[in-house]
C-alpha cells in the first residue's frame, strides 16, 4: 500500500492555545484563574502560539534552492534548456566556402528565429542526383521520393553508386572545405539522426563502408583520402556525409545539357544490416544547425548596470531585452576586480559554493544574471565602482520556440554573405529548463525502473532500451551457456535479442504471396554493432559474478501446405489472404498474440487451421495445414511441431491446395 505524505505543520494556533490553557490550572496550583484574552499572560500565550504556528508552516515549505541542493545530493540536477537542431540546405555561389558558425534568420516576421551552422563546407552546383544499386538504375524512384534500398542485408559484399551531376566542373586547386550530403534514411525507433541532441555517437557501425570517388572515363574508383566524416554511422541513421575534394575526383562524359557526372561509390565486404537501409532523399550542401546565436553584450550597457550595484548580497546584471535568452552553460563573464580581470562561472545553483566562489546563475525568465549572497557565492565588487569594466558573451536561444516544421526559408545574417537556405527536416529537440520536481521525479523513476540487471526481466528491459540501436524484443535465458546448451550453468545469463525491422509494419499482408520468397526480411538478424552495444550495456549493469552473453535470435523457417475446400471466384486473392494471415501469425515481431511469436512456442496445426479459417471466412473450409521445418517439405498435420526453447519461427513458403466443394443435391430433371 502507499504511504500518506508526511505533514509537519499539523498543529494549528487554536489547538496550541487550547492545549496550553488546559494546563494552566494544574501548573499554577490554581492561582492563575483569569484566562480571558485581556489577561497579559494569555496575550503572551497567544503571541507565542502564533510564532510557533509560523515556524511549523515553514517546515513544509521547501525553497527552490534547498530543493536543488537535495536533488544534487542524490546525484541529479535539473537539465538546462536545450536548443532545437535541424539541417539547413544552403544555396549560394558555386564552390563558395561557408565557414562554420554562420547565423541564419527565419524568413517569418511572426516567428523570428536564428539558427547557427556548426561546420564549414563548400557549396556544390548540384543539378540532379543519379543512383544505381544491384537492382539497376534507381535515380527516378529516388527523385520522386520513393524509398530506395541502398545496400542489401544478409552479410555479403555489396556496392551502390551515386552520381552527382554538377552544373560546373570542380575547380583546381580544390577548395579546402569539404562538401556535404544529407542522407535521409527510413528511421528506426530509438535511433535518432546525427544532428539530434539525443543521438548516440559511440555505437559501432552495422557495416564497414568504404567511400570511393570516380577517376574519370574508364578509370576505377579510388578511395577518398583521410577526412571522410560519415554522420550516418554506416547507414544506421540519417546523417550528413562530409567528403574532402581530392584532385583525382574527375567526372565522366558530360550529359547533353552540359552537366558533369561525379560518381560516389559505397562499397562494403559484409553488408550486415538487419534490413536494407532505405534512402528516402539525398540533399547537397547540407549542414547541421542549432537554435542559438552568439551574443556579445556591449561593455557600456554592462557598466551602466554595474554602477548601480551596492556592496550587498543578491546583485543582478540585466541582459539585453532584444537579445534571445541565454543558454546557461554558454555564458562567459569577466569582471575587472581589484586584483585584475577574473573569470566568473555559470552554475545551476549556489548551494555547493562558498563565499569566495566566483559564480553566477542565469535567470532566463527575468533575462538577468544573479550573483551570490557572500555565503554561497561571492558578491561581485568592481575595481572601480564608478567605472566598472565587464565582458559578457553567451549563446542565446534554446527552448521549445525553436521547434519548427520542415521546408522553411532562411537567409544568412552577417553582412557580406548572400546565402539562402531551407531546412529539409524539421527542427526538433528544443526543451525548456527542467523543473526541480521533474529532476527529482526522474531520480525516483530510476530507482523503480532499475539500472541494475538482477531479474530476468531487468536484462530484457535493459537490452530493449539500449540507446542508439533499435531492439524490438529480448529474452533472457537464465542458466543457458552457449557452449553448454544441454546443461543449466549457474551464474550465466544469455540474452537473445530481436532487432526492429521495418517490414512487419509496412508489409502489404494481402499481397504477401507475391513476395515469398522475396527481398523482405522475415527473420531479422541483429547486426554486430547493435550486439556489441547491448552487450556493453548489460556488462556494465550485471551483478558481480554473473557472466552475460548476448546473441541474436535463432530462426526456424516454416513451410506450410494448406488444404481448403472451396470454389472461390478470386482464387489468387483468397490465397493471398491465407498466406498473409499465417505469415502474420508466425511473425517474430508481430506474431502470436500481437507482440511476436513466443520464444520456444511449438507450431500447432490446430492454431494454424483456426487462423487460416479466419482468412477464408464463409468462402470455404480449411481441412488441414501441414508443417515443415528448416527447409523440409510440409508433412506434419496432426501433432505439434516443437522448436528449440529459445527459437523463433517465420513463414518461408506456403502452398494452398484447393478441393472443389461438393455440389448440392437436387435441381431440375
Amino acid at each position: 500500500m502507499s504511504l500518506e505524505p508526511l505533514v509537519l505543520d499539523d498543529l494549528g494556533f487554536d489547538e496550541m492555545v487550547a492545549s496550553v490553557r488546559g494546563r494552566i490550572p494544574a501548573a499554577s496550583a490554581g492561582l492563575w484563574t483569569h484566562h480571558a484574552p485581556t489577561d497579559p499572560g494569555i496575550t503572551l500565550l497567544e503571541l507565542f502560539a502564533w510564532l510557533i504556528e509560523q515556524r511549523l508552516y515553514w517546515l513544509d515549505q521547501v525553497p527552490e534552492e534547498l530543493a536543488r541542493a537535495l536533488v544534487a545530493l542524490l546525484g541529479e540536477a535539473p537539465r538546462p534548456p536545450r536548443p532545437a537542431t535541424t539541417v539547413l540546405a544552403l544555396d549560394g555561389a558555386p564552390f563558395e566556402g561557408v565557414a562554420g558558425g554562420v547565423p541564419f534568420r527565419l524568413l517569418d516576421p511572426d516567428r523570428p528565429r536564428s539558427f547557427t551552422t556548426r561546420q564549414a563546407l563548400t557549396l556544390l552546383p548540384l543539378a540532379r542526383v543519379g543512383l544505381a544499386t544491384a537492382e539497376g538504375d534507381r535515380g527516378a524512384p529516388l527523385a520522386h521520393g520513393a524509398g530506395v534500398p541502398l545496400l542489401p542485408a544478409g552479410g555479403g559484399p555489396a556496392e551502390a553508386t551515386i552520381v552527382l551531376w554538377l552544373a560546373a566542373p570542380l575547380p583546381s586547386p580544390r577548395p579546402p572545405d569539404p562538401v556535404a550530403l544529407l542522407f535521409e534514411l527510413a528511421p528506426a525507433p530509438g535511433v535518432e539522426p546525427e544532428w539530434s541532441p539525443d543521438a548516440v555517437k559511440d555505437v559501432r557501425t552495422p557495416a564497414e563502408i568504404a567511400w570511393l570517388h570516380g577517376t574519370g572515363p574508364g578509370g576505377s574508383p579510388a578511395p577518398f583520402p583521410a577526412g571522410v566524416e560519415d554522420g550516418t554511422g554506416g547507414l544506421r541513421r540519417s546523417g550528413v556525409l562530409r567528403l574532402p575534394l581530392p584532385d583525382a575526383w574527375l567526372p565522366g562524359p558530360p550529359a547533353p545539357d552540359g552537366a558533369l557526372p561525379y560518381t560516389l561509390v559505397l562499397r562494403t565486404d559484409a553488408a550486415t544490416f538487419t534490413s536494407p537501409p532505405l534512402l528516402r532523399r539525398l540533399t547537397a550542401n547540407a549542414v547541421a544547425a542549432e537554435h542559438s546565436k552568439a551574443v556579445a553584450v556591449p561593455p557600456a550597457d554592462l557598466a551602466a548596470a554595474a554602477r548601480r550595484w551596492l556592496k550587498l548580497p543578491g546583485q543582478v546584471l540585466p541582459l539585453p531585452a532584444e537579445a534571445p535568452p541565454a543558454l546557461p552553460p554558454t555564458a562567459a563573464l569577466r569582471l575587472r576586480e581589484r586584483g585584475g580581470w577574473r573569470d566568473w562561472m555559470p552554475v545551476a545553483d549556489f548551494a555547493f559554493h562558498g563565499p569566495e566562489a566566483r559564480v553566477f546563475r542565469v535567470d532566463r525568465a527575468a533575462a538577468a544574471l544573479r550573483f551570490g549572497d557572500g555565503l554561497t557565492g561571492r558578491i561581485p565588487v568592481p575595481h572601480d565602482p564608478a567605472a566598472p569594466e565587464l565582458e559578457l558573451r553567451y549563446q542565446g536561444g534554446g527552448g521549445t520556440e525553436g521547434n519548427l516544421g520542415a521546408g522553411r526559408d532562411w537567409e544568412s545574417e552577417p553582412a557580406g554573405l548572400a546565402l539562402t537556405a531551407r531546412n529539409p527536416v524539421p527542427a526538433a529537440g528544443g526543451e525548456e529548463a527542467e523543473a526541480v520536481s521533474v529532476a527529482a521525479g526522474r531520480f525516483a523513476a530510476g530507482l523503480v525502473g532499475g539500472e541494475r540487471a538482477v531479474l530476468a526481466s531487468d536484462y530484457e528491459e535493459l537490452a530493449r532500451t539500449t540507446p542508439g540501436v533499435a531492439i524490438a524484443r529480448a529474452h533472457a535465458a537464465v542458466g543457458h551457456h552457449p557452449l553448454h546448451p544441454c546443461a543449466r550453468v549457474p551464474g550465466v545469463v544469455t540474452v537473445f535479442v530481436v532487432p526492429w525491422a521495418p517490414w512487419p509494419a509496412a508489409r502489404d499482408w494481402d499481397g504477401l504471396l507475391a513476395h515469398l520468397p522475396g527481398s523482405l526480411v522475415p527473420g531479422p538478424v541483429t547486426d554486430p554493432g547493435a550486439l556489441a552495444a547491448v552487450s556493453a550495456r548489460l556488462e556494465e549493469r550485471r551483478l558481480v559474478g554473473v557472466e552475460v552473453f548476448v546473441r541474436t535470435a535463432r530462426y526456424r523457417p516454416v513451410a506450410l501446405a494448406v488444404t481448403v475446400a472451396a470454389d472461390p471466384l478470386d482464387t489468387a486473392g483468397l490465397e493471398a489472404r491465407v498466406a498473409g494471415e499465417l505469415a502474420r501469425f508466425l511473425d517474430p515481431l508481430a506474431g502470436g498474440s500481437g507482440d511476436g511469436w513466443p520464444f520456444g512456442e511449438p507450431v500447432r496445426p490446430s492454431a494454424l487451421v483456426r487462423r487460416a479459417q479466419q482468412a477464408v471466412g464463409r468462402e470455404g473450409e480449411v481441412l488441414a495445414v501441414a508443417i515443415g521445418l528448416d527447409g523440409q517439405e510440409p508433412g506434419q498435420s496432426c501433432r505439434d511441431v516443437a522448436i528449440g526453447p529459445f527459437d523463433l519461427v517465420y513463414l518461408e513458403r506456403i502452398r494452398v491446395r484447393w478441393e472443389r466443394a461438393g455440389a448440392a443435391a437436387g435441381g431440375l430433371p
